[in-house]
């Protein structure tokens, strides 16, 4: 029924979404100016290769972003948020400023994260509360610990992430210290060293942040770096899934299948469609 098609399976979307960012890295140069390049795409394409489980393609793909030479790892950690002027390791971002931008009082990063009534335009409020245990993944002189997570003042003094904390600098989707961790993740799935030996690709992650690096690493390890590095990028929830691994959802286990974590067809789609069924756990 064109008029109203059915659902399309997992297998068509992601051959769609290959499909779209293939072709618009073949129409896109290696420089665009401010805008969307090839090796943006490549960045993009890695990350769905990766939630795939296509191991060889991510790899090809993080490795061409990481060997194009346009992006570097910053010196800190904390110079790849709130900052004015693009970070170096930057491959695709929002632009905001203080004309345009998410917030402080809707639903933008700032607005559930912030927490700092002291910065001007910083006044978020502090909805996203970091978990004890989680902090206590990181070293503690890690620099993603001491740099990008505070305890602010507002909800009885919030622990949250310093990534949002100022609504009028560009948001990073994208950021190049992902396509080490997936070359890296990608290398050891398919035991190879394409690009550079796995256990460099981490410890390059580890050195800007301050922390000890390995001797040695595994996937465990990779994943958990994963966790540490991309924390409130939006990407936890996603890695968990793709690994099978248990969710804690307000103290309860949940099986990574489980249905809470699949998010509902808005209602103006299933009144458009009749052939659209709504999740099992809205209906």
């Amino acid at each position: 029924d064109i008029k109203y098609p059915a659902r399309n399976t997992i297998a068509e979307c992601y051959t769609s979404i290959i499909n779209d960012l293939t072709e618009a890295k073949g129409a896109l140069g290696d420089d665009n100016d401010v805008y969307a390049n090839e090796y943006t795409v490549s960045a993009f394409l890695a990350r769905v290769y990766l939630h795939k489980g296509d191991y060889a393609n991510a790899l090809a793909e993080a490795d061409n972003v990481i060997g194009s030479g346009k992006y570097s790892l910053p010196t800190s950690v904390e110079l790849a948020f709130n900052s004015e002027s693009s970070s170096p390791e930057s491959i695709f971002e929002i632009q905001q400023n203080t004309q345009n931008n998410a917030g402080t009082s809707n639903d933008g990063l700032t607005t559930f994260y912030s927490c700092d009534k002291a910065t001007p335009g910083s006044a978020g409020r502090g909805d996203i509360q970091i978990d004890q245990k989680f902090m206590d993944l990181y070293e503690v002189d890690d620099k993603r610990l001491t740099l990008l997570i505070y305890t602010g003042d507002c909800n009885k003094g919030s622990t949250t992430s310093a990534k949002w904390h100022d609504p009028y600098v560009n948001i990073p989707v994208i950021r190049l210290s992902e396509m080490y961790l997936i070359r890296a993740e990608a290398n050891v799935r398919l035991s190879s060293t394409v690009g550079d030996d796995p256990l460099n690709d981490v410890n390059a992650i580890r050195s800007k942040a301050g922390a000890s690096a390995y001797g040695a690493v595994t996937l465990d390890d990779i994943l958990l770096e994963r966790e540490l590095e991309l924390a409130f990028e939006g990407q936890r929830i996603h890695d968990f899934k793709r690994t099978g691994k248990v969710i804690t959802y307000n103290s309860n286990p949940l099986d990574y299948t489980a249905p809470q974590f699949i998010l509902p067809i808005p209602q103006s789609e299933l009144n458009t469609n009749k052939n659209i069924q709504q999740n099992t756990y809205y209906k």
